[in-house]
């Protein structure tokens, strides 16, 4: 009995040794705390809106425990900025235990007060703590910007946005039957999830060729990966009533259809103008349809489409395709699996739609090998005339369905950048590209960057080959 008291008392006098060791706080020259980044960075943030979280890791890598004495939030109270320190919100966090080989959660997240100030202005701050006689510190930085939100409504008359600050469309904005709403050049229309612009009426979204004066449509999470996140908002979408629409120098990207005609069931009369012309337009990483129309007119010239679940459907109608660039590529959000240009003389319903297009100058290409990025709906092909000039197109073998002269078949663009990994895509040719010089001369000057057309041997595409 003696024996085992005395080992047991030896156990014991050990296990306290060993957790009196281990509790011991590191001291002295050496001891020293990193952070997994020494900032957090929030880009452009809509006032009264609160943001994704972020946060960084405090480590301890040294072999005894950390005492950090203190941890606070520059501003206080006060600060836009709000933590959370391993589950605990707060601004001033006292004698935080970390452990060696351990580390600790700071959470960040922002949320800025409303003004009157239209640019964009910086909110900083900073969250420092102490330990062992030292301080770390990791800046805190937003980018903040004064937004005009709009709730769901119907706009009954004539109305402008303008491009003195960002538009946030909070739901589905409808423009009525007896309205146009007027974009001006510059103007960035954000959205919520699933929020549209619906078009009874008139849209005249007139951007321009140089820097800062394209119109921009898309999702209102700027953070990453959100913001190159397909199926982010619901896009446009023109109804029965609505005629007599422009979209020029445009940019619209992450929605789930990026723009939709759909609505229409009566005949389409010979002499119709378009109901939607496309002009230098750049429509793409829409998770179902970049453009999608039904028993429409429209004309679409020097645009681009591209990296969507289908580039261009066409279900019955009339349409004119000028100087455009279909291509559709596989990345982490899109992945393709389906044609960039569908054909049918049906609607959705299998409504009775005949399809007339005329197509002039294009590129529609794709990256899957097996894939022909032209189609034709077998069940409908005997009410689809298309014709096909001067266009690089990509399939297995020349369609039975539709005409085709001096087209070029299966031939690699040469697009300048293909970067999937990256998402960075830079869709001009290059000089050894098969659509350079191959294009028929027609009454169209410039290109989708404004960017003189050579008025003999032009390029096929939305983009001009400059040497």
């Amino acid at each position: 009995m003696i024996r085992k008291l005395f080992i047991y008392g030896c156990c014991m006098g050990m296990f306290i040794n060993f957790a009196c060791k281990k509790e011991q706080i590191a001291t002295g020259a050496g001891v020293y705390l990193f952070t997994s980044q020494d900032s957090i960075k929030f880009d452009t943030v809509f006032t009264a809106t609160v943001q994704i979280t972020q946060s960084f890791k405090i480590f301890n890598n040294n072999t005894q425990p950390v005492q950090i004495s203190r941890l606070t939030l520059g501003g206080g109270d006060q600060s836009a900025f709000k933590i959370n320190v391993n589950g605990t919100p707060g601004t001033s966090f006292n004698d935080i235990l970390l452990q060696d080989k351990d580390s600790i959660y700071v959470f960040v997240t922002v949320r800025l007060p409303a003004s009157a100030q239209n640019s964009p202005f910086n909110a900083l701050d900073s969250i420092e703590f102490q330990y062992n006689g030292q301080t770390g510190k990791v800046l805190l930085s937003a980018v903040g910007q004064n937004a005009f939100f709009l709730q769901t409504q119907t706009l009954q008359k004539d109305t402008t946005w303008t491009s003195a600050r960002p538009i946030v469309l909070m739901g589905d904005v409808h423009v009525g039957s007896q309205a146009t709403l007027h974009i001006e050049k510059g103007t960035r229309i954000y959205s919520q999830l699933n929020a549209r612009l619906w078009v009874d009426g008139r849209l005249l979204a007139l951007g321009g060729y140089n820097k800062g004066e394209q119109i921009l449509f898309t999702n209102n999470r700027l953070d990453r990966p959100y913001s190159d996140l397909p199926g982010s908002w619901g896009g446009i979408v023109f109804g029965q009533q609505s005629q007599g629409n422009k979209l020029q120098c445009v940019t619209l990207r992450n929605a789930i259809n990026g723009i939709t005609d759909t609505s229409r069931t009566d005949p389409i009369s010979e002499n119709e103008p378009p109901n939607i012309m496309l002009e230098a337009c750049q429509i793409g990483n829409a998770s179902k349809q970049a453009v999608l129309l039904q028993n429409s007119t429209a004309r679409i010239i020097n645009c681009l489409l591209y990296n969507s679940g289908i580039a261009l459907r066409l279900m019955g109608g009339r349409y004119d395709l000028i100087y455009s660039t279909i291509a559709s590529y596989s990345n982490d959000h899109v992945y393709h699996t389906d044609p960039g240009l569908y054909l049918a003389g049906q609607g959705s319903n299998g409504e009775q739609y005949p399809l007339q297009l005329t197509a002039v100058n294009n590129i529609i290409y794709g990256d899957n090998t097996s894939l022909d990025e032209l189609y034709f709906d077998e069940m409908s092909s005997g009410k689809i005339k298309a014709d096909f000039q001067n266009c690089l197109l990509k399939a297995v073998s020349q369609p039975a369905v539709g005409t085709y002269k001096d087209c070029i078949w299966n031939e690699d663009p040469g697009f300048a950048v293909i970067d999937n990994q990256r998402f960075v895509y830079d869709f001009r040719v290059l000089g050894n590209s098969a659509a350079v010089h191959q294009g028929r001369p027609i009454n169209i000057q410039f290109d989708l960057n404004h960017e003189l057309r050579s008025g003999s041997t032009p390029t096929i595409g939305c983009l001009e080959f400059k040497d």
